[in-house]
């Protein structure tokens, strides 16, 4: 095979593996982030600050929007 072929080759395939690129498109969605994230859930016999109470409420709040849903907790402070 001389070197004029191979670069045709070459070129062809390079070609082709371009054009599939251009099809393969990626529709990132929120079902990792929503597998790993938990709702956090606290006691009414935790002790926290004003502040850390409000982190965690903004934190279940932005998780119920991206997931869709929002989880209650229980009474023992855990997901239901």
């Amino acid at each position: 095979m001389n070197r004029a072929m191979r670069q045709a080759i070459l070129v062809s395939f390079s070609a082709f593996a371009l054009a599939g690129c251009e099809t393969v498109k990626y529709v990132p969605t929120s079902e990792p982030f929503c597998k790993a994230v938990q709702t956090v859930c606290i006691s009414k016999d935790d002790s926290l600050s004003e502040g850390t109470a409000q982190q965690l409420e903004a934190n279940n709040l932005g998780r119920a929007r991206v997931c869709k849903k929002r989880v209650a907790c229980a009474k023992e402070g855990t997901p239901s």
